[in-house]
């Protein structure tokens, strides 16, 4: 199960997930979180969302009906705090990891997912996406 890790004045932390169609596997995976979930089905939906709330990382597959992980990408970097986004993808190699990487993405996960690689790479994501100012002091 993912565990709830970020500092205690961060407040609510939200996740949102772009996919046709959310995988059982995945939807199982995040289902025992303390975190918010929100569950979109294009770059379209993705964008409605952005523009009433807002989400720390943006889980996002590789290829949508109406777009791709660029187009999320592009749509959040106008944002003041844009969320990490992370792309998963049946194919993943190491050509989709770079570019993801090289264009301002978090990181990629390969489907079928695993449940550990899951947990490390939201954990991760979130905890850099909490602002430096928010964390309580040592």
């Amino acid at each position: 199960m993912l565990h709830h890790d970020a500092p205690d004045s961060a407040g609510v932390l939200h996740i949102l997930t772009v996919f046709p169609l959310i995988p059982p596997q995945l939807r199982e995976i995040l289902m025992g979180s303390n975190w918010n979930i929100y569950e979109t089905h294009g770059v379209r939906d993705a964008e409605l969302f952005l523009h009433s709330r807002q989400a720390q990382v943006i889980l996002c597959h590789c290829s949508l009906a109406d777009g791709s992980w660029k187009d999320i990408l592009a749509c959040i970097s106008d944002l003041p705090a844009p969320p990490r986004l992370i792309v998963t993808s049946e194919t993943t190699d190491e050509f989709l990891w770079a570019e993801v990487l090289n264009l301002g993405g978090y990181d990629v996960i390969a489907q079928p997912f695993w449940e550990p690689e899951v947990v490390r790479t939201l954990n991760s994501a979130l905890r850099r996406s909490t602002p430096a100012s928010s964390a309580t002091p040592s």
